[in-house]
């Protein structure tokens, strides 16, 4: 179940995007969101949180798939839902383009190094725990 505060943020993340929403309803109607689950980051799947208390990496951001570099649009079809890691990470790559490079840090083993250098000072511990997961990546 989707929290009222996780509600509050992600209506604010698209409001700074100009996508706006009359009820959470028409946001859910929309973005097929499936209310009764929690809410995963579009690229490594893993959960978002609502507050940098709870985890400053894994905090919900809007995400543009076609990035506004590349001529993207702000639209509910050019936006995902993701962690601000992977936001940070993903940058201005395209969508396919982002995917590709993961998969290619985690078969060469670089992920952890590249987080590690993204993220200075974290615990080798959170990003062990974040590789296991991403290994799913290594299948498609």
């Amino acid at each position: 179940m989707i929290s009222e505060e996780m509600k509050k943020t992600i209506f604010r993340r698209y409001r700074n995007h100009n996508i706006k929403f009359k009820t959470w309803k028409e946001l859910i109607e929309k973005t097929n969101f499936d209310e009764n689950k929690k809410l995963r980051c579009f690229y490594c799947n893993d959960l978002l949180e609502y507050s940098q208390k709870i985890s400053e990496r894994k905090v919900v951001s809007l995400d543009h798939k076609l990035p506004k570099y590349w001529g993207g649009k702000d639209t509910i079809e050019n936006t995902c839902l993701c962690c601000k890691e992977c936001n940070i990470i993903k940058g201005t790559m395209k969508e396919n383009t982002y995917i590709k490079f993961r998969i290619i840090l985690l078969q060469n083993g670089l992920l952890e190094r590249y987080l590690q250098e993204a993220y200075p000072g974290k615990k080798a511990a959170m990003l062990k725990r974040k590789n296991k997961k991403l290994e799913l990546w290594e299948m498609l």
